[in-house]
């Protein structure tokens, strides 16, 4: 069931790759009219006084796109493979955000159920309301043309940002679309705390390219108290064609994690020596480099970048 109202004179933009390749104004019938040569593209839509929560949301046609922009109450997902938005919006806030670039192809390594919070980006209080930053070391994380990126004022090697996202509530999956420099030895790390007020036990799951390779290490260790860490001994390296754009997704589970990677439909088996494992309730997330490069100054951001990111909740 949908339901729709109008949104007029709201800004559009519709990226590929992190780049704008159309945008404009929506009409008094909140539409927004363009062609779209291929697949695979995210649209950013602003409108002051409007929606808060961002959902997904994928372009999928090959033909002339009429992008009809309305309040969306509730969309449930497609019976077809394509991912379709889905879950609540309650009308606060200040931006209504659809946002999604990619097809997973098979709907076993998607999620059936939806996010329940979807961060692209398209507003920086996205990040400042909902995320903190935890530590810095030579970067810091901002927010640039709807991507979250690293920035730097002068050239460094070694760097790296952490943000922190938490809530008292289980948390099923987190799918993070990045974008690294495989130049260098880049890498995303997810910390998952069990509990949102204390510091063990946690998870640790490391993604790191491995340079000039064109593939990637999953690593994973559990910590339950301090010096005292088990870790998973069936890291995997994972091939595939550089494009700028890496999508994975950390599946908790009671007795087994798994990490999926949409682009190949690689699924792995994540099961180290682990017992009493749980979904946490606060989340972690480290982007850096060691060593790697960033130039620094003004117009400069250094990778990891992240595209967007998405969480579930039990």
């Amino acid at each position: 069931m949908v339901s729709y109202e109008p949104l007029p004179d709201a800004k559009v933009k519709i990226l590929k790759n992190g780049t704008i390749i159309a945008k404009g104004l929506t009409n008094a019938n909140g539409v927004f009219e363009t062609y779209l040569p291929s697949n695979g593209y995210n649209i950013c839509v602003e409108k002051d006084g409007y929606l808060g929560e961002c959902k997904g949301v994928l372009v999928d046609r090959d033909l002339q796109v009429d992008i009809l922009l309305r309040r969306i109450t509730r969309i449930d997902r497609s019976a077809t493979t394509v991912l379709r938005v889905t879950g609540e919006v309650e009308d606060s806030g200040s931006t209504l955000c659809l946002s999604w670039g990619y097809d997973p192809g098979n709907p076993v390594h998607t999620l059936p159920y939806g996010y329940d919070y979807i961060y692209s980006w398209c507003d920086e209080n996205e990040f400042t309301q909902h995320w903190s930053i935890a530590e810095t070391n030579n970067v810091e994380p901002v927010i640039h043309e709807n991507i979250l990126k690293l920035k730097s004022a002068t050239t460094v090697s070694e760097y790296y940002a952490r943000i922190e996202w938490m809530i008292n509530e289980q948390i099923r999956a987190i799918n993070i679309n990045a974008k690294l420099d495989l130049r260098f030895y880049e890498y995303i790390k997810v910390i998952a705390y069990d509990e949102p007020d204390s510091e063990y036990p946690y998870s640790v799951f490391k993604l790191r390219n491995q340079q000039f390779l064109f593939n990637m290490r999953l690593s994973y260790k559990r910590c339950i108290a301090p010096n005292k860490c088990y870790s998973g001994f069936n890291e995997e390296h994972y091939e595939y064609k550089w494009d700028g754009t890496l999508v994975y997704m950390i599946l908790f589970d009671e007795k087994i994690h798994k990490c999926y990677r949409y682009e190949e439909l690689i699924v792995s088996d994540i099961n180290p020596r682990l017992i009493g494992t749980a979904m946490p309730k606060r989340i972690l997330i480290e982007i850096g480099a060691e060593p790697g490069y960033c130039l620094g100054g003004e117009d400069n951001y250094c990778t990891p970048m992240i595209d967007w990111i998405g969480i579930d909740l039990v």
